[in-house]
């Protein structure tokens, strides 16, 4: 099969294209692929949202002149750093999907699990469609894009339930539990964070 009818059939059918795939080869450099792909077109087309915004920006916030191109370079580290977080969440997720699968009986390999995984990166093209729409007209991108990352994550998760379903045979409530636990147990981890500081810079100021 071609590379856009994986992802086409992963995106719209992942319980039946799991199956063609995994019958045909291990679909992890695709997969890594689709990541590192998606990945870099959110990054270069956020850093030139970021980039067409940020003198206004500047000059809202009350920056000096001097202080701009500091700015300026700590948007040429978006790219990057979209780049490598969205790796870094690929392989977590897939590495604890996996051992959660394998934990509620499932079994399967992981690195064919992060290959399927990766194809659902595509889904990020929702992001990037919102991200077109600025040179149009930018008030629609700020819109949009709340909506676009949430249906993206959405649609990630529905591809991968499904992926877990077929490839660990699992049933369906252990595979939301497969797939749903990291996410979840990283955003409690970002809260209690965030809680943590906010105490903490209390603590300072009323000391």
């Amino acid at each position: 099969m071609k590379y856009i009818e994986i992802i086409g059939g992963i995106l719209l059918n992942p319980r039946e294209y799991t199956r063609l795939v995994i019958r045909e080869k291990n679909p992890f450099i695709q997969g890594i692929f689709t990541v590192i792909f998606t990945s870099l077109g959110v990054s270069f087309l956020s850093s030139a949202v970021v980039w067409k915004l940020m003198p206004i920006w500047i000059r809202l916030m009350g920056f000096s002149i001097a202080n701009a191109p500091y700015v300026y370079m700590a948007i040429q580290m978006l790219i990057p750093g979209i780049v490598l977080t969205s790796i870094i969440c690929w392989v977590l997720w897939g590495m604890l999907t996996h051992f959660l699968a394998r934990a509620l009986g499932g079994g399967a390999d992981l690195t064919t699990f992060l290959g399927l995984l990766g194809y659902s990166w595509a889904s990020q093209f929702l992001i990037l469609l919102a991200l077109f729409f600025f040179p149009i007209y930018p008030p629609a991108t700020l819109y949009l894009i709340p909506f676009a990352v949430v249906g993206s994550f959405l649609w990630t998760l529905y591809i991968n339930i499904h992926v877990v379903e077929e490839l660990y045979i699992l049933s369906r409530k252990e595979a939301v539990i497969a797939t749903l636990a990291p996410p979840l147990a990283f955003t409690v981890l970002y809260i209690f964070s965030i809680v943590i500081q906010y105490v903490i810079s209390l603590t300072e100021v009323l000391l």
